[in-house]
Order: structure tokens, then C-alpha cells, then sequence
């Protein structure tokens, strides 16, 4: 009933000529009820931009395959759309646009936008993915502040990570005082509230390295061999499921045991980047690929003559960007958990101050004073913990979006 509400709203606002906030209207009842046919068709008719309508039409016949007028409206934007807005260059390379009216860029950006809207709508239904929107803005605050109050309102030394030494609270470790020390002091006089919000800039390169790193490591590997097929695809397939055999976490923990101490945390994010984007990242998109390959606008591109690097950065990747974002947060929880743990190791420097040497350095001092401050250990394992969940989140929300499925059971 309420459906029928929405609906007969949405058609109302049509007869008015308020297209924009029917389409809005229209797109609520597909997402609550994906198989609702009537709400298609009117997204169908309303909708200005070829490319936007044929995506409503292949999702109408995916549900009624026997409507004909869908059937036949398909065929008519394919054959519009090679018609009109695509011309082949001489030399059968990449296509030639003709000028668009600042209508249908209008109606293209509008449509674009509602499509943000209805993402969004789809993605805050999700508490846990804003939550960890929320966290990562707290850590993005927390990265933001300490070169600011190193410089404002610690004026002191005691705050520095590495030579802030306080002789006022000794002996070592000092459990906290207030105003001076939140958190209360390390075993080497260290402030524990300034190490812990120095740890989070270079938690942030690793993490914002590996993402970037897997979506194009894995975009590449799953483009050119779902386009290309034959030989390149066997190869990079090949390394992707060799590559399989062994956890990129784990892996990174292998290599950082040895050479740990000689790469910054940039090295880390991109040798982790390349590696979970070459193995897991690059199959699952290369299965997404292969699929889009088969869709009918892909065809009709193939058929105008268009040349494989238009075809792959104009039609394919952009398709594949949803699947790519929700890899590129489950990189990151990988990859800062593999830093944190190589850490607490022992392995690193320590100049080299992250959340999981905190930890380890922690734990070394437990055996000279059992009654360890219970800060030392509790706010770098915490921290470390919400940084790697709030990406994790993050990427369900993302995935909520991307995965079809997820949209109808929603």
C-alpha cells in the first residue's frame, strides 16, 4: 500500500513536469521493492540520458523478460545511441563525440546526482558503515592535531614522541595526571596521548597507500585480461591465484620480518597495495569485468568501432569503481593490522613510533613493573582496533551499494 502511495505521487509529480523529485520517489520504491515493474517503466520514461535508461531497462527485463516494449525501447536507444552520439574516427581508433546540448549535460549531471542520492540513502541504512565514517573522521582529527598543539598548546618538550622526557613524574612508567598527562607517561618518560596521536599519521599513509595501490593494481589485472582474454589473461591469472596461496597479511608479516626496518610506511602501504591488488582484488573484479564485457552497451560500443583504451576507460572501469572502493577498505583493515603486528613484534625502530610498537613496548616493561598503567597497553591496542573496524564498516556500507543482491533484500 504504501508502495502504491509512493508510486501514484511519483506520477502525479510527472503530469507537473517534476521530473527530478519523481525520479527520487521512483528510486525509493525500486529500492524497497525491486521487482515493483511499474516504478521501472516510469524511471524508463522519464529518464533523458541513453546510457541511465538502458540501465533501468536491463534492470525491467531482468525481472519481466518477456515485456516487449521494454524489448524494443532497448533496441531503439542502441540503436539511437550509435546513431547520434558516437562517430568513428578514420583510422577505427578511439571515437569522436559530437557536441552535447547543455540540456543533456544537465540531464546527464542530474541523473548522476539522483544516483548519488540513492546510493547514499542505500548506504546510511547501514549504523555500523556510518559509524565507521564517523571514526575515521575522529582519526582524521586526531592526525590533524598533534603537529598543531606541538607547536600552540604543548609548548613544553614532555609531549615530543621521541625526546619529550618529563623528570617531574618519575619514576617511569607514571600512571595519568591531569592537566599535564592525559594518559600518563610510558617507560621512558614519553607522553602516551602524544605518541598515540602521532601513531595515527603514518597509520593514514599506510593505510590511504595500499588502498589507491590495490584499486589500480587490481583494475589493470581485471580489465585488460577480462577485455584481451587469451594468453594475458592466463598470465595474470596465473599470478593472482599464485599469489592466493598465502594470505597478503601474512606475506607482508614474512617480508617485514626481514626488511621491516629498511622501508618507511609509504614502501609497506604500496608492497602491501600491489600484492592484495594482484591476488584476491584482481579475481574478484576480473569475475565483475567479464560480466560487464557481455552487457549490450559494451557491445554497442564494439560495434561503432571504438578502440580498446576507450572501451576499457570510458565504458568498463567506470562500471567497475563501486566493486573497487569496497577492496580498497578492505585493504586497509589488512594492511594496518600486518603494520601493527609486525610491530609488536619487536621489529621495528624506534624511530619508527605506530600503535603496534607502542604495544610492544608496553609489554617489554611489564616484566620490570607489573602494574602497568593500564593506558600503555589499552589506548594503542584500542586505536589500532577502531582504525582497522572503521575501514572494515565502511566497506559493508560500500558493499551494500555495489552488491545487487544486497540492494533488492533491502
Amino acid at each position: 500500500m504504501e508502495h502504491d502511495t509512493t508510486l501514484d505521487r511519483a506520477h502525479a509529480l510527472i503530469q507537473s513536469g517534476d521530473t527530478a523529485e519523481a525520479r527520487d520517489l521512483l528510486l525509493a520504491v525500486v529500492e524497497r521493492d525491486p521487482a515493483n515493474i511499474a516504478a521501472w517503466e516510469a524511471l524508463v520514461r522519464i529518464t533523458p540520458e541513453p546510457a541511465q535508461a538502458l540501465h533501468y531497462l536491463e534492470e525491467l527485463l531482468a525481472r519481466d523478460p518477456e515485456n516487449e516494449w521494454a524489448a524494443a525501447r532497448r533496441d531503439q536507444l542502441l540503436g539511437r545511441t550509435t546513431a547520434m552520439q558516437v562517430a568513428t574516427t578514420p583510422n577505427g581508433g578511439r571515437p569522436r563525440r559530437r557536441d552535447t546540448p547543455s540540456v543533456e549535460r544537465r540531464s546527464r549531471l542530474a541523473a548522476w546526482w539522483s544516483q548519488v542520492r540513492a546510493d547514499w540513502r542505500l548506504f546510511r541504512q547501514n549504523r555500523l558503515a556510518l559509524l565507521g565514517l564517523v571514526l575515521i573522521g575522529l582519526f582524521g582529527v586526531m592526525a590533524l592535531s598533534h603537529p598543531i598543539l606541538m607547536e600552540t598548546v604543548w609548548v613544553r618538550g614532555i609531549y615530543h614522541p621521541e625526546v619529550g622526557y618529563d623528570l617531574n613524574y618519575a619514576p617511569w612508567p607514571a600512571p595519568p595526571v591531569f592537566p599535564e598527562h592525559i594518559l600518563g607517561l610510558d617507560g621512558q618518560g614519553r607522553d602516551i596521548l602524544s605518541q598515540l596521536l602521532a601513531s595515527t599519521q603514518p597509520s593514514f599513509v599506510v593505510a590511504f597507500t595500499a588502498a589507491l595501490t590495490t584499486a589500480v593494481v587490481s583494475t589493470v589485472f581485471a580489465s585488460l585480461g577480462a577485455y584481451f582474454r587469451g594468453p594475458l589473461d592466463a598470465v595474470l591469472s596465473n599470478i593472482s591465484d599464485a599469489l592466493l596461496l598465502i594470505p597478503v597479511p601474512i606475506l607482508m608479516i614474512i617480508i617485514g620480518s626481514r626488511f621491516y626496518s629498511e622501508i618507511g610506511s609509504l614502501e609497506f602501504g604500496l608492497l602491501y597495495g600491489i600484492l592484495a591488488g594482484a591476488s584476491s582484488a584482481a579475481i574478484v573484479m576480473r569475475s565483475h569485468a567479464l560480466k560487464l564485457m557481455n552487457w549490450p552497451f559494451m557491445e554497442a560500443a564494439e560495434l561503432t568501432g571504438a578502440g580498446p583504451g576507450y572501451i576499457i576507460s570510458r565504458h568498463l572501469v567506470p562500471h567497475m569503481l563501486p566493486l573497487v572502493a569496497v577492496h580498497m577498505m578492505l585493504t586497509v583493515t589488512g594492511a594496518v593490522v600486518a603494520e601493527g603486528f609486525i610491530a609488536f613484534l619487536g621489529l621495528a625502530t624506534e624511530a619508527r613510533l605506530n600503535w603496534g610498537t607502542m604495544v610492544y613496548n608496553a609489554i617489554s616493561f611489564l616484566q620490570i613493573k607489573p602494574d602497568l598503567p593500564w593506558a600503555q597497553i589499552l589506548a594503542p591496542s584500542l586505536s589500532l582496533s577502531l582504525f582497522a573496524a572503521a575501514f572494515y564498516f565502511v566497506a559493508r556500507g560500500l558493499q551494500d551499494v555495489a552488491d545487487p543482491r544486497i540492494k533488492g533484500e533491502r
